[in-house]
């Protein structure tokens, strides 16, 4: 790759924490609630910046923040915004990326992408708790069914002969109508339940499932500053019960055989030649 610079990992998360630091410019100017979470959150409570073992930063806000965020980003030019509400990205959530960095990673595929971060966003939910439940997993289906359509590392075989015919099937169908299909259909039945008229919201399409970020709407209602990486970012006041629900005793270190983050293979600098 002409022109460019390998980044070392020390390099990458000063990249990727540049991005925090212009996303909480970007919200207190403009009156913005966010809040760190998933393993940010839990490095920012436990360890007081990154989890050592880790190096991605994920934040969420509630519907209404998360649009008058998307509108705002969508007009800056420093960092490219790709989100499922513009119809140029199709995961559940948002990214903030570097464009002056490049990922190449077979997970990744051949996208296009540099380092970045992921703006995530949390949902009303059904009141009664029987809607709630099959709406949390209709969602869950669709998340299923859009990232069948993404290639995969590994894919699962049953052993089960009917099994593996109807799996092959369903693949195929789903496949054949493209990750942006199932995005579009995500985007406009996640907003279905208003977070105002909720006493309930999760993150709908979280990698955890949504079961375990079912919130109560109340612990948005406020928010704390706390230290990460030596600055201050705002953590919405249900932070312990999230953090609870996801992680369990979350001040617990994991098993060293669990200590892995999402570290890529190659991450360059463009316009920088190597030393």
């Amino acid at each position: 790759m002409d022109n460019t610079k390998l980044m070392s990992p020390e390099e990458q998360k000063d990249a990727i924490f540049q991005i925090l630091l212009y996303l909480d410019k970007i919200c207190r100017d403009n009156d913005i609630c966010y809040s760190l979470t998933g393993g940010t959150l839990l490095g920012a409570v436990r360890h007081k910046g990154f989890i050592p073992w880790d190096d991605d930063i994920d934040v969420f806000l509630i519907r209404p923040e998360y649009d008058k965020l998307s509108r705002i980003l969508s007009e800056q030019k420093e960092y490219r915004w790709i989100a499922p509400e513009l119809g140029n990205y199709h995961a559940g959530c948002g990214r903030l990326i570097d464009p002056r960095t490049v990922i190449i990673d077979e997970e990744l595929g051949e996208q296009d992408i540099g380092l970045f971060v992921d703006i995530c966003v949390v949902d009303g939910l059904p009141n009664n708790r029987i809607i709630r439940s099959l709406f949390i997993a209709y969602q869950r289906a669709l998340y299923r069914l859009r990232r069948s359509t993404c290639e995969q590392k590994k894919i699962s075989i049953p052993r089960n002969p009917v099994k593996r015919t109807v799996k092959r099937i369903v693949r195929k169908w789903t496949v054949s109508r493209g990750p942006y299909y199932w995005a579009e259909i995500i985007n406009r039945t996640r907003r279905k339940y208003p977070v105002e008229k909720s006493v309930h919201v999760a993150n709908l399409q979280s990698q955890y499932g949504a079961k375990k970020e079912i919130l109560h709407k109340s612990g948005f209602d406020r928010y704390q500053e706390m230290l990460f990486e030596g600055h201050s970012f705002l953590v919405f006041s249900g932070w312990k019960e999230y953090l609870t629900n996801i992680y369990g005793d979350y001040m617990r270190l994991p098993p060293e055989e669990d200590r892995h983050g999402h570290h890529y293979e190659r991450v360059y600098r463009k316009g920088q030649e190597n030393e």
